[in-house]
């Protein structure tokens, strides 16, 4: 199964990589990953309510339960996110206009346009997060990740074949297609088909635990629009070269996360109640410690090697050396990302103690902090933040 998902994140990689080769970081690459962003925020969304409320909900009922269960809330999700994904496309024009001013009328039009494919993501999604819960929450992880796989190879297949002929136009169709596979895959799980009933099933603490954790989940994931709205504020290519080194860190964090902070949390569950508290806290700081070493080990490999195995993956394609210096530059800017399993570290120590609600100020302060800086960056620079005063960053 770790296989599958390292194959699943490689194919993710490809998806960029061949975007890239061939359209370079330019205007249409970095429409291409503007018009993402809104449906990958509320994907990211979906991902987080799905694994917190969901699947544990389900893996409670029974196998008939579970499966009225995941009909029921399939069929909703896929109707609230088809009027979400017309909403966004009828409006295109105006939030891309918000969010994405800077860009030239030939750069926002395609964007528009491409939004038209990518928001059709969210029912298509949507469906996929509740079978994915359904899937985790009856013990089949195989399947679910297998699911992903054939999704992953569907849309590798479509993007190799018609990339050069559509464009950006073809990454946005095989993305979709990817998805589609991956929800057609998977959604036998639900088993025989079953109408939505007009009293609701799920109980009603589980649709507020749900509105809960989205509005939660809402917040936190704005960092991500942040992120990206402000990227979009360089010149073109900026977008696009952000977006990759970014995820370059995404899959480095989800391999961290999968190989030492995971399965630190039940092993310190474990020792504490048995009483054994110097136990868990040898295994948390033993966890911490390997994170460190692994994450100042790559960020080593980066400064040493970084730049020619860029110029190595990248060669022959359109990407030009000063855009492969500055994406080196941004893997080294963001190395940091890397030790934010460390965070996690800390929050599997506060819930593997057992105390009830999130961990004090674990994402609550991030947001405004993004925000704030990265207003202040986009106005002041690279001056600015040398200059910004001693001390301050707390205040800000």
């Amino acid at each position: 199964m770790a296989l599958i998902t390292m194959v699943n994140l490689g194919i993710s990689f490809v998806f960029n990589w061949l975007l890239l080769r061939r359209l370079g970081a330019s205007t249409e690459s970095d429409a291409v990953f503007a018009a993402l962003i809104v449906p990958q925020a509320i994907i990211m969304i979906l991902a987080t309510v799905t694994g917190k409320a969901l699947a544990p909900h389900l893996a409670s009922l029974s196998a008939e339960d579970q499966r009225g269960g995941a009909w029921e809330m399939a069929q909703i999700a896929f109707l609230f996110f088809c009027l979400a994904a017309w909403i966004l496309e009828a409006t295109s024009h105006h939030w891309v206009g918000v969010f994405f001013g800077a860009y030239s009328s030939v750069a926002r039009a395609m964007t528009e346009r491409l939004v038209e494919t990518f928001v059709w993501l969210l029912p298509v999604q949507a469906v996929l997060s509740v079978a994915q819960g359904l899937a985790y929450a009856q013990g089949r992880f195989f399947r679910a990740e297998l699911s992903g796989l054939l999704g992953s190879i569907a849309g590798l297949t479509l993007l190799l074949v018609f990339l050069p002929i559509w464009g950006g136009a073809g990454y946005a169709r095989a993305s979709l297609l990817r998805a589609v596979v991956s929800a057609g895959a998977l959604v036998g799980v639900l088993g025989p088909f079953q109408r939505v009933r007009f009293r609701s099933s799920l109980p009603g603490f589980l649709w507020k635990r749900m509105g809960i954790l989205t509005g939660g989940a809402f917040l936190y994931k704005m960092t991500y629009l942040v992120d990206r709205v402000l990227s979009a504020l360089a010149p073109a290519g900026g977008l696009s070269l952000f977006q990759v080194s970014q995820q370059f860190y995404g899959a480095g964090e989800v391999v961290l996360q999968k190989a030492i902070s995971g399965p630190v949390l039940a092993r310190m569950a474990g020792h504490l109640r048995e009483g054994d508290e110097r136990g868990a806290e040898a295994l948390y700081r033993g966890g911490v410690r390997k994170t460190v070493f692994l994450a100042v080990g790559i960020i080593f490999f980066l400064v040493l090697f970084g730049l020619p195995a860029l110029r190595l993956i990248f060669y022959g394609g359109r990407l030009s050396d000063g855009d492969i210096r500055l994406l080196w530059l941004l893997l080294l800017a963001l190395g940091g990302q890397l030790l934010s399993p460390v965070v996690l570290a800390l929050s599997n120590r506060y819930y593997a103690l057992g105390i009830p609600g999130p961990p004090p100020g674990s994402d609550s302060s991030e947001f405004p902090f993004r925000l704030r800086f990265g207003l202040y960056f986009s106005v002041t620079g690279v001056y600015g933040v040398w200059r910004w005063p001693r001390g301050s960053i707390t205040g800000f």
